[in-house]
């Protein structure tokens, strides 16, 4: 068995590297940059008014004025004049291309329009003022986006704005599910003695989309040997990363172990010094990756967060998630019992954290109220009121 420590850094250790994939734009969001990405345009394209209002042209040989014949008028999408007649104006609008002799733009809440002439108000005519110059922002041939960074809305709204149609990204892997267990019966149907609702299927699922990830293939076994032997060989055949819950402790009917072994499923550790969720397998077949996670829905998700999803990240390129992991204040004293290290339910604000009632390994009704996990080392199980503690935060919804 080994301890919460070395079991992350033996599965952090064992990711393969991300693959690479060309994603398009409209369709990238939640992905990493697999390369920069370099700006065949300027930004912005062309020099442009940033107001509605008036673009002045001053022969600066003359008197300063503050009165100007406006002889034309251009909107966002018209054609670029070239120059325009000194000491005139014309009426301008927000993103139309502003003339190469330009003095200034000034608002038009600072001007007064009279039977074609503009009169602006004293101290507002200042050399390129409200001028967006071309370039200003990005010129050809600069790097837009840094590879590593995770496309956002405002990413992609960006990409689109430089002409990007495609972008090259690391690839998120195929995930399946395999769920095991004879009396686990789908919500819905008619209960019959012994029987319980399968819940870790719908749960893992909502992790997984939760945390940008989607799932190939879903499947469920009775607790039969061949069954579950043909549920992972077809997960394995079309997916790249497994996860198995239920079956995988030292029951007679437990028999996930033995089917992985069997298919050269390479181990990388089994059962980890914690609670909940000691009877944890993670293993490896290439470059695949194998979770057989415990059946109780509270351990399921506790393995899910803290080895699920770090290597889902790292296989999908994204930067180390130090931001998810914060040190607060517990609110109250807390007495553990044992020799695992303990992943206890909890309640964050932004300065304490609250351990729940309710922490059974198939306690769901403490996880639905939790937004957090606190975590205790096996030689530190006893914390006083207000005194710091290692959090582990759930993604946002």
């Amino acid at each position: 068995m080994v301890t919460v420590e070395e079991a992350k850094s033996i599965l952090m250790n064992s990711i393969p590297a991300p693959g690479i994939a060309r994603q398009s734009v409209i369709s990238s969001l939640g992905f990493v940059l697999a390369e920069d990405v370099i700006s065949k345009y300027a930004i912005p394209l062309f020099s442009q008014s940033a107001v509605d209002g008036f673009a002045i042209c001053m022969d600066l040989k003359d008197e300063p004025l503050l009165t100007f014949p406006v002889i034309g008028e251009l909107k966002a999408g018209d054609p670029p004049i070239k120059r325009m007649k000194p000491n005139s104006a014309i009426r301008i609008f927000t993103g139309a291309p502003v003339p190469a002799n330009t003095y200034c733009v000034v608002m038009q809440e600072r001007t007064i329009l009279r039977d074609g002439i503009v009169t602006i108000e004293e101290g507002f005519i200042k050399a390129g003022s409200n001028i967006r110059v071309k370039g200003n922002q990005l010129k050809k041939g600069d790097c837009g986006l840094q590879k590593g960074i995770v496309v956002s809305p405002a990413a992609i709204g960006f990409l689109c704005s430089i002409g990007c149609t495609e972008i090259k990204v690391y690839a998120k892997p195929r995930i399946g599910i395999l769920t095991t267990g004879n009396e686990l019966i789908t919500a819905g149907k008619k209960l019959k003695p012994g029987q319980i609702y399968e819940s870790n299927q719908a749960t893992l699922s909502a992790a997984l989309m939760q945390s940008g990830y989607s799932v190939e293939l879903k499947l469920k076994a009775k607790d039969k040997k061949e069954l579950v032997k043909d549920a992972v060989k077809k997960i394995l055949s079309a997916c790249d990363v497994l996860i198995i819950s239920g079956g995988i402790s030292v029951g007679k009917y437990d028999f996930v172990k033995d089917v992985l072994t069997g298919l050269s499923v390479k181990e990388l550790f089994y059962k980890v010094s914690q609670k909940p969720g000691k009877p944890l397998f993670v293993g490896k077949k290439g470059k695949q990756l194998i979770f057989a996670v415990p059946g109780n829905p509270a351990a399921a998700l506790v393995c899910f967060y803290q080895y699920v999803l770090p290597a889902l990240n790292k296989l999908s390129g994204f930067p180390d998630q130090e931001s998810s992991t914060q040190k607060l204040k517990s609110e109250l004293m807390f007495s553990g019992k044992g020799d695992r290290s303990l992943f206890l339910k909890a309640i964050a604000t932004q300065e304490k954290v609250r351990i729940l009632d309710g922490q059974d390994s198939d306690n769901l009704q403490s996880f639905a109220k939790a937004n957090a996990l606190v975590y205790l080392p096996k030689d530190q199980l006893t914390i006083s009121e207000g005194e710091i503690v290692d959090v582990f935060l759930f993604p946002e919804i």
